[in-house]
């Protein structure tokens, strides 16, 4: 089943995506190493970890808040990550986030198929590209913040259950997704930063929830903000 997914022409494209990010990775990369890429400070890599609440666009009825009430509070997601800097504007990042979704249509208003009702489990593996703008000086050295804005893509896993009262849907989904955000960085020391962030995750398909009625117009999508917290390894 996966292998078929996977040759889908929505999967090509994602892994498109997928392979320009790493070509713009590597090329930055060597031109960083052949000294191209002009920056104040010298290339670092750091470990980062993302944590906060995270919310599914879905098919469910009603507004956002109403579905995820009614779903209950599994609404958050926990990110790993390693970002590269490669000069001073541009880096790119590689990460690992678990996600926990959930969502309902509100008590009022149903759907004409059954009731709507999910909590998503899902695992996303994603690269993407940042540019910062970097301001403030610390003690006349270095520039503690930043503000940056990024794209790039990912494949997302999800496994979806649902209750006994409700419409039984499709319960699990790979997919491509599309990344895009902003963020906010303060480093602390030379080890340490921290910050936040406010991400978009586009679905290539209508089944992250496990359901796609005919009147959807729109792929689901993941929304949400999260705290950051940085340590530098090198």
């Amino acid at each position: 089943m996966y292998a078929s997914v996977l040759f889908t022409p929505i999967m090509k494209k994602v892994s498109i995506c997928l392979l320009v990010c790493f070509l713009i990775i590597s090329e930055m990369n060597a031109q960083s190493w052949r000294g191209l890429i002009r920056h104040r400070h010298r290339t670092t890599g750091e470990l980062t970890f993302n944590i906060g609440p995270s919310y599914c666009y879905s098919d469910a009825v009603g507004s956002l808040f109403n579905q995820t009430l009614v779903g209950g509070l599994h609404n958050f997601n926990f990110n790993g990550g390693f970002k590269q800097t490669l000069s001073e504007r541009f880096s790119y990042k590689i990460g690992l986030t678990y996600g926990n979704y959930s969502g309902a249509d509100i008590p009022s208003r149903r759907h004409t198929d059954g009731f709507y009702s999910y909590t998503i489990n899902a695992i996303q593996f994603s690269v993407r590209t940042e540019y910062a703008y970097r301001f403030g000086l610390k003690y006349g050295k270095g520039t503690p913040f930043s503000l940056y804005g990024f794209i790039g893509a990912g494949l997302l896993n999800s496994n979806v259950t649902f209750p006994t009262d409700a419409r039984q849907g499709k319960p699990t989904s790979l997919g491509g997704v599309g990344i895009m955000g902003i963020g906010y960085q303060y480093r602390i020391n030379q080890r340490y930063s921290i910050g936040s962030e406010l991400e978009w995750n586009y679905s290539t398909n209508d089944y992250l929830e496990g359901y796609h009625p005919p009147t959807s117009k729109f792929n689901d999508v993941l929304v949400g903000i999260s705290f950051v917290v940085a340590y530098r390894i090198f």
